[in-house]
């Protein structure tokens, strides 16, 4: 995900929603649109390939992109924690979690080419921030 990516998906932090699920909800879709549509699967399979040759750039581009985008999640997380909106527990690691239930295993489809016929990109996101707001609640 490059700079300009993240951004775009971090925005829907920062307008306040009316719930803590509705504001997760658009960041969940902004982020899974940036990250599993085309241009996403397209520049990880360009990137990836060329890490090992490019560790030190690749680092980078992590700090930059995905791990900025964990730092302000995580932010984001740990006020709703201090709000009382979601238990309290290490906020990093929280980010860490929605974001690896938002992409996983539907990337890794992506880029093998399987599509999912049954579920709507809607509501499959909806079950995802769902089941983190249950794991994280009070």
């Amino acid at each position: 995900m490059t700079v300009l990516h993240r951004e775009r998906v971090l925005v829907e932090l920062e307008s306040p929603p009316a719930d803590l699920r509705e504001g997760l909800l658009r960041f969940a879709l902004a982020y899974r649109q940036r990250t599993l549509g085309a241009q996403g699967i397209s520049a990880f399979r360009t990137l990836v390939p060329e890490v090992p040759r490019f560790r030190a750039v690749a680092r980078a581009m992590y700090g930059n992109s995905a791990g900025e985008m964990v730092r302000r999640l995580a932010e984001h997380l740990e006020h709703a924690m201090d709000a009382g909106d979601l238990r309290r527990d290490d906020p990093r690691f929280a980010a860490e979690m929605l974001l690896s239930m938002l992409a996983g295993l539907d990337r890794m489809k992506r880029l093998f080419s399987v599509t999912d016929e049954g579920e709507s990109e809607a509501r499959r996101t909806a079950r995802i921030v769902d089941c983190f707001l249950r794991a994280y609640q009070k």
